[in-house]
C-alpha cells in the first residue's frame, strides 16, 4: 500500500471515529463504558449519562457504578446476575430503580453487552440506560385503571361487555353474564352466536337490526332471553360506540341488566290500577242494579200478596222474585269486590278463625284432597270482619279444590313475617314492616302469566264448565283490600299456586 492509500485509510478511520464519537455523545440513552478488575468502574460516559444521572463525565469516570444503584444489595445482585450472563456470551437486560446524584430514584431500563467477547469481562462492557419513569408511571396507571375497571365490572349486578369495531368479536364480558344469562362467559367470548341464540324468537329479528346500528351510535333495547333451564328473562341492553381521534369506531361498549323483576312490578301495578278502575265501575253498577232490584223485589212481594195461591200467575211472579234474589246476591258480591260493602271489623286472631274452619274445609274439599294446617300460636291480632275473613278462606279453598282435578294437597299456614324493603318490593301495594300472613297453597295445575294477572277480575274464570261465576276470588280481593290487607298469588303452570293474604297487626 503506498502513502496515498495509507493516508486515505487513516482519513476514513478518523471520519468513522468522529462519527462514532458524535453518535456516542448525542445518544438520548445514557451510555456507560465500564471496566476494571470487577467490571464495575465507569471508564467513559456520554452526555445523556450526565443529564440522566446528574453527575458530570469527569465525576463519573473512575467511579464505581455502585453510586448509581439505590442500595448496596441491589448493586451486588445486579453485578452477580449480569456477570454470570455476560460470561455466557449473552446480553443482560433488566428494569429496576436507579439513583441520581441528588438522591432521587427513577425507573431505569438497562442493557449490558461485552465489548470483547473473546476477552470476556476483562475486555469491558457497555451499559445503555434509559429513563423509563414516565413509561412506568403510565403503565402503572394503566394497570391500576384496569384493576379498578375489572373490580367494578366484576362486582356490578349488570353485565358489562366490550366488542371490537368489527361488530363480531367480543373482547370482554363481565362475570355477571353467567348469573343473568345462565351460560358460561367463555362460550360467549369464543362465539358471539351464544348471545344471539339465547334471544327469544319473538325478539331476535328486532335485536339483530339494532345491533347493526351499534357502530353508528349504539342502541337501547329491551328484549327477552331464554336461559338454558327454560326461564324467560327481560333484558335492558344499551350499547354505544367509542371513537378514536379520527372519528373511527375504536370499540363498542355495552351494559345489559336483568329487568324481569321491574317489568313484573310494572305489569302488576298496571293490573292493580285496572282492578281499581274495574272496582269503581262494578261498585257503581252494583248500586244502580241494587236499586232496580229493590223495586222488582218489592213489586213481586206485593203481587204475591194480591194473587191467590191457586192463581196461574203466582208461580210466574215467584220466578221473578227468585231471579231478583239471585241478582241481589250478585250485587252483594260486586259490592264486596268494589270494597263498598258494610263490614263489621273487630280484633281477631287469624289462627283461631282458621282453626274453627278446619272441619268445614275438610268437608268442602274432596276425599282425594288432603288438608294440612300449620297455624302459629300467639299471633298479633288484626282488625277484620271475621265472617268476611271466613268467606275469603272458603273461596280460596274452593279455588284450590277446582285446581286439583286429580287430587292433591292443600296447605294452610298462618305466621308473622317482617318484610324488609327488598322483600316488600316484590309485590305491589306492600310496604316494609310486620304482617300477619295467611298462605293458601295447592299442588294443582297452576296458572300461566296471563291467567295469574287476571285471576282477581270479576267474572273471569277458567272453571266455567264447573259452574264457576268468576266472583269468588274477586270477592276475596275486595274483602281483603277493604280490610287494609293485601292478597297476591304466586303460580306457575304445573307447579301449583300459593295465595298470600297479609294484614297489618294491631298494636296492643
Amino acid at each position: 500500500m503506498d502513502d496515498s492509500e495509507g493516508r486515505a485509510a487513516t482519513g476514513r478511520f478518523a471520519d468513522t471515529r468522529r462519527l462514532l464519537e458524535r453518535t456516542f455523545a448525542n445518544l438520548s440513552e445514557a451510555v456507560l463504558v465500564i471496566g476494571g478488575d470487577d467490571v464495575r468502574t465507569v471508564v467513559e460516559a456520554n452526555r445523556a449519562a450526565e443529564v440522566i444521572f446528574g453527575w458530570s463525565r469527569e465525576e463519573l469516570v473512575g467511579r464505581s457504578t455502585e453510586v448509581l444503584h439505590v442500595s448496596r444489595d441491589r448493586f451486588e445482585n445486579f453485578g452477580a446476575g449480569s456477570q454470570e450472563l455476560l460470561l455466557q456470551g449473552g446480553t443482560y437486560r433488566a428494569s429496576f430503580p436507579m439513583r441520581r446524584r441528588d438522591g432521587t430514584v427513577f425507573e431505569a431500563q438497562q442493557t449490558v453487552t461485552l465489548l470483547d467477547l473473546e476477552a470476556g469481562l476483562a475486555g469491558g462492557a457497555v451499559s445503555v440506560v434509559r429513563d423509563v419513569s414516565e413509561q412506568a408511571r403510565a403503565e402503572r396507571r394503566l394497570r391500576e385503571s384496569e384493576e379498578r375497571f375489572r373490580e367494578i365490572a366484576e362486582h356490578v349486578q349488570d353485565v358489562f361487555w366490550v366488542m371490537a369495531p368489527d361488530g363480531c368479536t367480543i373482547e370482554y364480558v363481565s362475570p355477571a353474564f353467567e348469573r343473568v344469562w345462565g351460560r358460561d362467559a367463555k362460550e360467549l367470548l369464543n362465539d358471539r352466536k351464544v348471545w344471539l341464540e339465547s334471544i327469544h324468537p319473538g325478539d331476535v329479528h328486532r335485536v339483530s337490526e339494532a345491533v347493526l346500528r351499534q357502530g353508528e351510535g349504539g342502541y337501547e333495547e329491551e328484549y327477552r332471553i331464554v336461559t338454558p333451564d327454560g326461564n324467560v328473562r327481560w333484558i335492558w341492553d344499551r350499547a354505544f360506540a367509542v371513537h378514536d381521534e379520527n372519528g373511527a369506531v375504536h370499540h363498542v361498549l355495552g351494559v345489559a341488566g336483568d329487568v324481569t323483576h321491574r317489568r313484573n312490578l310494572e305489569q302488576q301495578l298496571r293490573q292493580a290500577q285496572k282492578m281499581e278502575a274495574v272496582g269503581r265501575l262494578a261498585g257503581g253498577i252494583a248500586h244502580d242494579f241494587n236499586n232496580l232490584l229493590t223495586v222488582i223485589v218489592g213489586q213481586s212481594d206485593l203481587l204475591l200478596l194480591d194473587l191467590p195461591e191457586e192463581s196461574e200467575w203466582a208461580e210466574e211472579v215467584e220466578l221473578i222474585r227468585t231471579a231478583a234474589d239471585r241478582g241481589a246476591s250478585l250485587t252483594k258480591q260486586l259490592l264486596a269486590f268494589s270494597r263498598e260493602q258494610l263490614l263489621r271489623p273487630r280484633l281477631v286472631d287469624v289462627s283461631e278463625v282458621l282453626g274453627r274452619l278446619e272441619h268445614l274445609l275438610g268437608r268442602l274439599l274432596r276425599d282425594d284432597v288432603r288438608l294440612e294446617m300449620e297455624l302459629a300460636n300467639g299471633l298479633p291480632q288484626v282488625r277484620v270482619d271475621p265472617t268476611q275473613l271466613e268467606q275469603v278462606v272458603l273461596n280460596l279453598a274452593t279455588n284450590a279444590r277446582d285446581a286439583m282435578p286429580d287430587g292433591g294437597v292443600v296447605t294452610v299456614r298462618s305466621f308473622l313475617e317482617d318484610l324488609d324493603p327488598r322483600a316488600a318490593t316484590r309485590w305491589p301495594g306492600l310496604t316494609p314492616g310486620p304482617r300477619v300472613t295467611i298462605t293458601f297453597a295447592d299442588t294443582g295445575v297452576g296458572m300461566d302469566e296471563d291467567t295469574r294477572l287476571r285471576i282477581f277480575e270479576p267474572f273471569f274464570t277458567t272453571r266455567r264448565d264447573l259452574g264457576g261465576t268468576g266472583l269468588g276470588l274477586a270477592t276475596s280481593y275486595g274483602i281483603v283490600k277493604q280490610s287494609g290487607g293485601t292478597i297476591h298469588v304466586k303460580s306457575e303452570l304445573g307447579q301449583g299456586s300459593t295465595f298470600h293474604v297479609r294484614f297489618p297487626p294491631v298494636a296492643t
